[in-house]
C-alpha cells in the first residue's frame, strides 16, 4: 500500500441513499474553514451508490450535497476510511 499523501489524508465514503445524480462532498476544519470551495470536492461513484472522495487528514467536519441546494447536515468526520450510510458512520471495507 503506498504512503498516504499528509495532503490528501484518506478517503471519505458516502452512501447516496438520496439517488443524487452527481454527490459532492465539502470539508473543513476549526483552523482552516477555505479547505475547498462550495459545493466542494466532486464524489466519485465506487459501487452501488456508495461515492467516494479523497480528503485532507487535518479535516474535521464534511457536508455532503448535490451541487444543486440539496445537502446534509454539517457533519463531524469520525475519522478517514469511514461510510456516511444514513446518519451515522461506519468503517468501510
Amino acid at each position: 500500500m503506498p504512503p498516504i499523501d499528509p495532503i490528501i489524508g484518506g478517503t471519505v465514503y458516502y452512501k447516496n441513499t438520496n439517488n443524487w445524480n452527481k454527490v459532492y462532498t465539502y470539508y473543513w476544519s476549526d483552523s482552516n474553514k477555505a479547505m475547498t470551495t462550495w459545493p466542494g470536492v466532486e464524489m466519485s461513484n465506487e459501487k452501488n451508490d456508495v461515492y467516494k472522495a479523497q480528503i485532507p487528514t487535518d479535516a474535521k467536519y464534511v457536508i455532503f450535497t448535490n451541487g444543486n441546494g440539496t445537502q446534509t447536515d454539517d457533519i463531524t468526520l469520525e475519522g478517514l476510511n469511514k461510510i456516511y450510510n444514513n446518519g451515522s458512520w461506519s468503517n468501510f471495507k
